[in-house]
């Protein structure tokens, strides 16, 4: 057909890569290989041409691809079902170098070169970087483009690159795959090396997406710029994260380099699998040999350290990327996967393509080869027929292949349909391709590489298939649908490929809540319990002996809140040892706990203060009317003292935002801990700017009682009357108490965030609070009591009158006469002036405390 230069109608904006191209393709040099055309056609078939551009040499070579596309060619050529009035070859093989720009230069080489012959088709261009710019014109002259060693995801973007295919999977579930793998191993953070073009770049950023969406950390700062040549590998692995899961996404010429400074870095733990590095599934069979051959000597390891390191890396791979598992399985083609791999085996070791690279996918590329045909043969059939469906109302003319020319809109559109509907059997797997050009490809396997050292610097090495990966089909390209990846494992693969058993620890700080230690725990609930029974046996003591003179004369009925206030301090601890590790659950513990504590230390104090008020009213008050205190009254000060106390509780537990809210804190840092792995503390505290605000009136409010106390504990010093048996153990439990709750009020807003120091401060303290109460109320009352049971020795009475204090002590049921209470009075000053000269005498005055 003739050549025509301009572009036709659908093809009048040219792309900028084709506007440098133009300038400066002739300028560069041409590297290629021999082309597949006779040099004089079969007078009975006519020849159609189609341009093979590949990358020959580069950062990634697909070289190896050529021998088994013309063997293909010849397979096709003698089948008598695929293009029977043709003979479809290529011319010479042109060299792309996995450059845009050598890419470009190649295809208008062949394209905008008026002694070149008219192409139906390309088969371009090697390594995704390479194929992309191409893909993105070649629609302009009206020829489907395919390719075999393409597979960026970006190239399934139709509206891009309008009439691409490819027969090597894109890696566009190679995402999803590892996110599969990250829930199959309970892995949650990953490092990512990842080289500065696509295909690489467009598979990281889309694990970024599914990364964020999972709450999982990926680290993609390392990068390598394609055209630095002299890349500083050692500074790719500098991240502050502690990264077990490692990811190299690079070609492998940078893989072997990256392979030797892991080993570097980590060695022991590499060799271990403590580090697991995932390569790239793409590389070819013992692709460390040739990139060892090519880098080599300048790198800072020895063959035998990578191959050391190489052991036990792990690989995704799309299903079809590989050639189908059955060898004896015929293709259309009539060949078993079996024969081509040994008829590769055959090619690769010819003279004259032993300077290409072996290539892990050739069978993408011998299917590619069947599917350029197929496609053709469909167009040529429908043409030939007159089926203009789907391209009627395009220019151009129904023609035959050998006529097609470059403005040809219609044969163009007939071509496109006919790879559209290409549906056979290859040696990679059934050749169809979806709307976008691509395979179907949403199975991936999962292979490990195994070395095995046989003598000094010689290996073997496998790469078994040890899972499947079963991805949900409607995944799109850059939009997050995560869905149940399935992995399946072949045979006892789950057991072989760890060491024990167990996927590695991947590096990610483990959350842990900070609890209360178990010992401590355990040794405050049994405190707490001992405590509840020491107040049950005190309770039981108060009421079996309340008519006894010792334990009468201390107010048994005020002494009864003393016990019920220590058994709510006593069973707080439990709450404030025990350790919640969810937020409901710790959100109760607040506001129950200070509940519990705040009314039961008011109700064991007002009765405490209560009683002091009522010695010091006596010993202060000059009027003997005025002396008179009767239980009741000593009640509704209690009652009072709490009911403030609850009022506070009340108001700070009613408004939303200053009630008790467990709110979850991390403490600074990373800790290790006993097994190595690195964890995030956190812990749950219970304040916040709003609510110090009324816990700490609730505290102020029991400070003010504290000053109270402390107050008439000083002036009352100097009161020394036996019948008033409980002042020397006031005026205890209200200087102890005010160490005890000072550092009750230091734990809780200085230790908050120190759980396990507030835990134990803050149960010590209500451990003093609670056994100081009960304890020095009803131990010494025991003691007097087993000493004296009839209290004769503790209290004085007399034949005409009771004393003063056991006078005052039965106020409540006694109606006495102005005349009595006057007698009394006499009498009380009496025993205090014979007090003041001996100290075994004792008289009670009124003394109910």
């Amino acid at each position: 057909g003739s050549h025509v230069s301009e572009f036709s109608a659908d093809r009048q904006i040219m792309s900028p890569y084709h506007l440098v191209a133009i300038l400066c393709w002739a300028a560069l040099p041409s590297i290629s290989a021999g082309a597949h055309c006779p040099a004089d056609g079969n007078s009975e078939k006519e020849l159609l041409h189609f341009s093979f551009i590949t990358a020959i040499n580069g950062s990634s070579s697909s070289s190896g691809g050529i021998p088994i596309v013309d063997y293909a060619l010849e397979q096709i050529n003698n089948d008598s079902r695929v293009l029977p009035n043709y003979t479809l070859c290529h011319t010479e093989v042109l060299n792309s170098q996995c450059k845009s720009i050598s890419a470009l230069e190649s295809f208008l080489g062949h394209f905008d070169n008026q002694t070149q012959p008219t192409y139906v088709s390309v088969m371009c261009c090697g390594c995704s970087s390479a194929t992309i710019p191409v893909a993105e014109i070649s629609h302009h002259w009206n020829i489907p483009h395919i390719s075999f060693a393409s597979s960026a995801p970006t190239l399934n973007n139709r509206e891009r690159f309008k009439k691409f295919f490819r027969t090597l999977p894109c890696h566009v579930y190679v995402p999803p795959s590892i996110a599969a793998m990250m829930k199959e191993f309970n892995w949650r953070q990953m490092a990512i090396i990842t080289q500065n073009e696509s295909p690489f770049t467009a598979s990281a950023d889309a694990m970024k997406l599914i990364f964020d969406e999972q709450n999982w950390r990926l680290d993609q700062t390392s990068k390598i710029d394609p055209n630095d040549d002299s890349v500083d590998y050692e500074s790719l692995f500098t991240w502050e994260e502690d990264y077990r899961i490692i990811m190299v996404n690079t070609f492998e010429s940078h893989a072997y380099h990256i392979v030797c400074e892991a080993y570097r870095k980590y060695k022991e733990r590499l060799l271990h699998q403590e580090i697991v590095l995932i390569l790239h599934g793409r590389y070819p069979k013992e692709w460390w040999e040739t990139a060892f051959k090519k880098v080599g000597n300048t790198s800072r390891c020895s063959r035998g350290e990578v191959m050391k390191a190489l052991n036990k890396t792990l690989a995704i791979t799309p299903l079809t990327y590989n050639l189908v598992d059955d060898p004896d399985a015929r293709a259309y083609s009539n060949s078993s996967s079996s024969e081509i791999e040994l008829k590769y085996k055959q090619l690769m070791n010819l003279p004259e393509n032993s300077n290409y690279t072996p290539l892990n996918f050739y069978g993408n590329a011998y299917d590619a080869m069947w599917a350029m045909a197929i496609g053709l043969d469909n167009a040529d059939r429908r043409a030939k027929a007159g089926d203009d469906s789907g391209c009627k109302d395009l220019q151009g003319e129904l023609v035959p292949l050998n006529m097609f020319n470059y403005t040809n809109n219609k044969m163009g559109c007939m071509m496109k349909n006919g790879y559209a509907a290409v549906n056979f059997t290859g040696i990679t797997g059934n050749i169809m391709f979806q709307p976008d050009g691509a395979r179907p490809e949403n199975v991936m396997r999962l292979k490990q590489t195994r070395v095995f050292q046989q003598g000094d610097n010689t290996y073997s090495v496998t790469r078994p298939t040890v899972a499947k990966i079963i991805n949900e089909e409607n995944y799109e390209w850059g939009v997050v649908k995560f869905g149940d990846g399935k992995i399946v494992f072949e045979g006892n693969e789950s057991d072989t490929i760890w060491p024990d058993g167990n996927p590695p620890y991947d590096g990610s700080p483990e959350r842990v809540v900070e609890t209360t230690p178990l010992a401590l725990t355990i040794v405050y609930y049994t405190l707490a319990t001992v405590g509840l029974v020491f107040t049950t046996m005190c309770l039981s003591f108060n009421i079996i002996f309340r008519n006894k003179p010792v334990v009468k004369l201390a107010s048994p009925n005020l002494n009864c809140l003393i016990t019920v206030g220590a058994a709510m301090l006593y069973i707080s601890i439990y709450f404030y040892s025990y350790s919640a590790t969810v937020e409901y659950q710790a959100t109760i513990l607040c506001n129950f706990r200070f509940w519990l504590f705040a009314i039961g230390y008011t109700t064991c104090y007002s009765v405490i203060l209560s009683k002091q008020w009522r010695v010091y009213h006596i010993f202060s008050n000059p009027k003997p009317s005025q002396r008179i205190i009767k239980d009741w009254l000593l009640f509704m000060i209690v009652g009072t003292l709490v009911g403030v106390d609850a009022i506070i509780l009340l108001v700070g537990t009613a408004v939303p935002t200053s009630r008790l809210e467990a709110m979850k804190m991390e403490k600074d840092g990373i800790y290790i801990s006993k097994d190595g792995k690195n964890e995030i503390i956190e812990f749950y505290t219970c304040t916040n700017q709003d609510t110090i605000i009324w816990t700490s009136v609730s505290f102020a409010y029991k400070a003010l009682m504290q000053l109270f106390g402390i107050f008439m504990a000083f002036s009352t010093r100097n009161v020394h009357i036996k019948a008033l048996n409980d002042t020397t153990a006031n005026y205890a439990i209200i200087y102890i108490n005010s160490i005890t709750l000072t550092l009750l009020i230091v734990t809780e807003y200085a230790l908050e965030s120190h759980p396990r120091a507030y835990t134990a401060l803050y149960g010590l303290a209500i451990l003093v609070e609670a056994t100081l109460f009960v304890g020095l109320v009803f131990i010494p009352k025991a003691v007097l009591l087993h000493i004296d049971p009839d209290g004769n020795k503790t209290v004085f009475m007399t034949s005409k009158h009771q004393t003063a204090a056991s006078a005052n002590n039965t106020l409540d049921t006694e109606k006495l006469t102005v005349s009595d209470v006057k007698g009394k009075i006499v009498d009380l000053q009496k025993v205090l002036v014979q007090l003041e000269k001996s100290e075994s005498a004792a008289v009670a005055e009124n003394g109910r405390v």
